[in-house]
C-alpha cells in the first residue's frame, strides 16, 4: 500500500471507527474469563496484604508516613493516601512546609496493571530503609533529602474494586473499575454549567486540580 493512497488510508479509518479501537472500547470492555495462570502473590501483592503492608508502614514511620484512611471506594474498599514528609521538621519551623514542593503520585487507576502498584512499594521501601540508616550513609542522606524538601502524597491503589474483581474472577485483563469504567478516560467532572469535560489525558491531571475529598467523591460513585 502506497503512503500516499488516500483510498486505502480511509478503509483503515473506517476499520477503527467500525471497531471502536479508536476509543478504546475493544479493550475497556473486557468480558470475565478464567485465566490458567495466576499472578505470583509471593511477589505481588494482592488487596489484603496490600492494606496490611500499607498499615504497618505507617505504624512503623509515624514520624515521616500518615496514612489518611477516610477514603473508600464505590465497595467500601480502602483506598489509602500516604502523606510522606518530615513532620518533626515542621513542629520547629512552621513554615518550613511552605518552602517544599509538592508531589502527588497515583498509582492502581487499571486493574490489570500489577507493576505501578509494586513501584510504589518500592518507593516506600527505598525512603524508610534509609531513614533507617546510620548517619552519613548515602541512602540515609538520599531518604533526609526527600523529606526535607519535598511533599509527598501517594495515592496507593485508586482502583482497589476492579483489583477485587481480579482477584475473585480471575479475569487478569479486566481494567476498569467494579462498574467496568475506565478512570483514566471515562471519569467526567462536572463544571457546574450543566457540562462535563472528559479527562482523556488520565485521572492525574485530575486531581492537581481537583481536592482529594471531591476526587473521593466521584470515585465512589463508579
Amino acid at each position: 500500500m502506497n503512503l500516499s493512497d488516500f483510498s486505502s488510508w480511509c478503509i483503515i479509518g473506517a476499520f477503527f471507527l467500525a471497531t471502536g479501537v479508536s476509543t478504546g472500547m475493544i479493550f475497556n470492555n473486557v468480558k470475565p474469563s478464567l485465566e490458567s495462570y495466576l499472578p505470583n502473590y509471593d511477589f505481588y501483592h494482592n488487596i489484603s496484604r496490600m492494606n496490611e503492608c500499607l498499615r504497618h508502614i505507617s505504624a512503623r514511620y509515624s514520624e515521616i508516613v500518615d496514612a489518611e484512611m477516610q477514603y473508600r471506594s464505590r465497595l467500601g474498599l480502602s483506598q489509602y493516601v500516604l502523606h510522606i514528609t518530615n513532620f518533626s521538621l515542621d513542629a520547629t519551623n512552621k513554615k518550613s512546609l511552605d518552602r517544599r514542593s509538592k508531589v502527588l503520585f497515583s498509582y492502581g487507576e487499571h486493574a490489570a496493571e500489577f507493576f505501578p502498584v509494586q513501584s510504589m512499594f518500592y518507593l516506600l521501601k527505598n525512603i524508610t530503609h534509609g531513614y533507617d540508616l546510620p548517619p552519613e550513609t548515602y541512602g540515609r542522606n538520599f531518604t533526609r533529602f526527600v523529606l526535607n524538601n519535598f511533599d509527598l502524597y501517594i495515592l496507593t491503589i485508586v482502583n482497589p474494586d476492579g483489583r477485587a474483581l481480579i482477584e475473585t474472577t480471575r479475569n487478569h485483563c479486566w481494567i476498569g473499575t467494579a462498574n467496568n469504567v475506565d478512570l483514566n478516560s471515562d471519569l467526567q467532572k462536572n463544571t457546574g454549567n450543566g457540562k462535563s469535560i472528559r479527562i482523556i489525558a488520565g485521572l492525574l491531571t485530575f486531581l492537581l486540580l481537583s481536592p482529594l475529598s471531591e476526587f473521593s467523591h466521584l470515585c465512589h460513585k463508579f
